[in-house]
């Protein structure tokens, strides 16, 4: 059997005071702060424009496009269901 170079209690424990995290949810919003500042300064491909400002502009566009996709499938859809039903027949009396 080896023997391990440290004692089993200095192990790391899931449970140990070590293993807890020194990141507190402050430090964190910091961090998104500071990064959305950054993107914010981060030049775009267009003059006078930011990457962050280009990438909302492009997911305007996308989502806008995904709502019309969805509007014409259900008016297809809807329109479709009108002109699909058979008329009714004449009734056998005529």
């Amino acid at each position: 059997m080896t023997s391990h170079p440290m004692p089993r209690s200095a192990a790391w424990s899931p449970r140990s005071p070590k293993a807890r995290p020194t990141t507190s949810l402050g430090d964190l919003e910091k961090i998104d702060h500071e990064i959305v500042a950054a993107a914010a300064n981060l030049p775009g491909k267009e003059a006078g424009k930011s990457a962050l400002d280009e990438a909302a502009e492009k997911a305007k566009e996308v989502f806008k496009d995904l709502v019309d996709s969805i509007r014409s499938a259900f008016s297809r859809d809807h329109g479709h269901d009108a002109h699909s039903r058979p008329s009714p027949s004449p009734s056998p009396g005529r």
